[in-house]
């Protein structure tokens, strides 16, 4: 098994608009845009059938190819022009709809929401809520969101566009988060990454782990603290060679007849 890390260098992407052509002057920048308190502000909903009505073939392909590209055609569907997309990742979608809720009273025909559930809390799959005619946020998970709106608020600092997009701002996660890890997956726009939270713990790795698994481990952690690096680590291998479980974890086995204890390894029972 090898150890991997990854540096990203942007240095030739020509997409990227340079800090020389000011890119401020013609994006929407989030960090510049001032937070805005819920409650503070008044907020005209809409209503969200427009664009969840009735599907054809066409549109039903349409929404299980790309749900954000489907909104986009919906929106154009529904105003008649096809609307400026702001998408904002890192925004915790429970606490913008939790205080959202909190704050007003949201009628029933403005919002719609998608929640799933396994074994354990109840989690929010999806929200898509109206404001105005011509306004739509949509959540896709927890994490992100897309903006869909008419050009010209760009224009109007003190529009309600930017009333959302300050509470928007209020609700971002914060970009280092300790103890957690990210998986990185391909969504519906390239590439994603989805965190979840590492409790700490306090455990031997010479008596769980083999005497293999305490090399590379070190090996990652000083990857991961260089601060020179991405911090993406790919392990890669054959099938079998210990992706998953570095080291081969150590397990201690009792046979409940002949009450004997036994200590050995997860690939002996491979």
């Amino acid at each position: 098994m090898n150890v991997d890390y990854y540096n990203y260098n942007n240095e030739d992407d020509e997409n990227i608009i340079s800090e020389s052509e000011k890119a401020n002057k013609y994006l929407i920048d989030l960090r510049k845009i001032p937070k805005v308190k819920f409650g503070e502000v008044n907020l005209i909903f809409g209503e969200i059938d427009k664009y969840i009505s009735p599907l054809d073939a066409t549109e039903a392909y349409l929404s299980s190819y790309s749900e954000f590209s489907f909104l986009e055609y919906k929106y154009r569907k529904a105003n008649g022009y096809f609307p400026n997309v702001f998408r904002i990742e890192s925004i915790s979608g429970n606490k913008f709809v939790g205080n959202l809720l909190k704050h007003y009273a949201i009628p029933d025909k403005a919002y719609t929401q998608y929640t799933y559930q396994d074994n354990d809390s109840p989690k929010m799959n999806g929200v898509m809520i109206a404001f105005q005619n011509d306004i739509l946020l949509y959540f896709d998970s927890d994490m992100g969101c897309a903006l869909y709106y008419d050009k010209l608020y760009e224009k109007n600092k003190s529009s309600i566009l930017y009333q959302i997009l300050g509470l928007l701002y209020s609700c971002k996660n914060p970009k280092v988060t300790k103890n957690k890890i990210y998986i990185v997956y391909r969504s519906s726009h390239g590439f994603d990454k989805m965190g979840f939270n590492i409790k700490k713990i306090d455990i031997n790795l010479q008596e769980n782990y083999n005497d293999d698994f305490i090399e590379k481990a070190e090996e990652i952690i000083r990857g991961l603290n260089d601060k020179d690096k991405s911090n993406l680590v790919i392990l890669r291998g054959l099938p079998g060679v210990g992706k998953c479980v570095i080291g081969n974890t150590k397990i201690t086995i009792r046979n409940k007849k002949t009450k004997e204890i036994k200590e050995m390894n997860i690939e002996d029972l491979m």
